[in-house]
């Protein structure tokens, strides 16, 4: 048995009868119009029971399919024509037109409902119709896929979101639409379309607002609701902020593999690539130095947004000041306010000149990146000696020598003369060694020449 047909069509036969097409009504007035009554309760309790307040004809045949018998298209015709007719269901054209689209009638928060409608429109009226009310005559503009509003229910979930706003706090924030749809979706089961028929119905009644930026925005009001300049300003700023950051996890993860390329490269005795290695690592320090700038910039942005409310009264007070002061005493020279206006002019285009002298493009020195890559190769050459010995008869003054020349600071052209007689010194090492090396202070050179790197 169906779950919304009623307990007394318990029989297939009854059941039958229940969904198939109404007689006429003159034959048996009675019973026509106990079948009618019944029906009308069977889809509100199905509309209250699935907080469903969309249905159309065909939803409905599937719904009440009972013992593997559907309704009638006949029967279920009347049926919603009759509740058309005494406002039991209302069909969705007409509810945006008189619902959607009229936001004259405000009565604040949670101000609106049955009462009010009922004065302006005379609907949803809760007493049981005559039998002399009901219509025996089909509207034939009913399609089975049209949809109807029941306003009944409609109203129940409308109230259930604004108590759920109102409750976790949601009043007076700026929102992302896709959050707020998500949560409010699944803490009371609510599909998308529904809640979408619910904010457009809420924003004209000045209980929401919503804007559309990259991102779609909501804000909830108890009455009034609007989305000042202000708060749009600050919401994109926000999302700048974590575009940002999100760019600064990334040039500095590119950053570190810079280094281990570095490293690699001068393994590989590889001096070029080298070269070009530490470059890119400038680049991105300058990219990564330029991000951190335009974080500090926003948020000096938001810090004077958020103080806008405090100067601009203070300054509507200095020009009631300044408009009393004038008042009472004679205007200031001509000639002193244009040369002001001058100097200022005279200033602004100083700046503007020095700004465009400026070099574009990244600037590098050459002697620096030299002088970085060939300490580079001279520890790396260090760490082979030293991982390479296997006795201990090198000098202690020849290994403070070679540390001495590799740590030495050059002008720019001695730096391009060391490696090669760096390399001469190393080569000689690499032969057997004749005297012993304290292999503590070898591991501290090591170490301090990593770290260095």
């Amino acid at each position: 048995m169906a779950k919304y047909t009623p307990e007394l069509y318990d029989k297939q036969s009854k059941v039958q009868f229940f969904y198939n097409e109404f007689k006429r009504r003159d034959a048996n007035p009675d019973g026509f119009d106990c079948k009618m009554k019944n029906w009308f309760t069977s889809i509100n309790k199905y509309c209250e029971d699935e907080d469903e307040f969309l249905v159309n004809l065909n939803e409905l045949r599937d719904r009440f399919e009972c013992m593997s018998i559907r309704p009638q298209v006949s029967c279920l015709k009347l049926v919603l024509t009759n509740m058309i007719k005494e406002r039991k269901l209302l069909p969705f054209e007409e509810f945006k037109r008189d619902f959607l689209h009229n936001s004259t009638d405000n009565n604040g928060w949670l101000g609106w409902g049955f009462s009010s409608v009922k004065k302006t429109i005379g609907w949803f009226s809760s007493s049981v119709s005559t039998s002399s009310d009901y219509t025996e005559t089909i509207d034939e503009q009913l399609n089975i896929y049209d949809k109807y509003v029941n306003l009944t229910v409609f109203d129940r979930i409308t109230r259930k979101v604004l108590t759920y706003v109102k409750e976790n706090n949601l009043i007076g924030q700026l929102l992302k639409y896709n959050e707020v749809e998500e949560e409010l979706s699944s803490k009371l089961n609510l599909d998308k379309k529904q809640l979408e028929l619910i904010i457009q119905f809420l924003e004209c009644k000045g209980n929401c607002k919503t804007v559309e930026m990259n991102t779609k925005i909501i804000k909830f009001e108890e009455g009034n609701a609007t989305i000042s300049d202000k708060e749009l300003s600050l919401m994109r700023l926000e999302d700048a902020k974590l575009m940002i950051e999100a760019d600064v996890e990334k040039i500095e993860e590119e950053i570190e593999k810079c280094k281990e390329e570095a490293r690699e490269a001068i393994k590989q005795n590889n001096k070029a690539k080298g070269m070009n290695i530490l470059k890119k690592k400038l680049r991105l320090n300058q990219q990564l130095e330029r991000k951190h700038n335009q974080y500090d910039n926003i948020e000096t942005l938001e810090e004077q947004l958020l103080s806008t409310d405090t100067n601009k009264q203070i300054l509507d007070v200095l020009a009631k000041s300044t408009q009393v002061l004038k008042s009472k005493q004679a205007v200031p020279d001509d000639v002193d306010d244009l040369l002001i206006s001058v100097e200022e002019a005279m200033v602004s285009h100083n700046s503007l000149l020095h700004d465009l002298s400026k070099p574009i493009g990244v600037q590098f020195d050459d002697d620096e990146l030299e002088d970085e890559l060939n300490q580079l190769i001279a520890e790396d050459e260090i760490e082979k000696v030293a991982s390479s010995s296997t006795n201990n008869d090198l000098t202690e003054n020849k290994f403070k020598d070679i540390s001495k020349t590799a740590n030495q600071p050059s002008t720019a052209q001695s730096n391009r003369d060391e490696p090669d007689e760096l390399f001469e010194r190393l080569r000689k090492l690499k032969s057997p060694p004749t005297t012993s090396i304290s292999n503590k202070k070898d591991k501290v050179r090591y170490a301090l020449l990593d770290d260095d790197l």
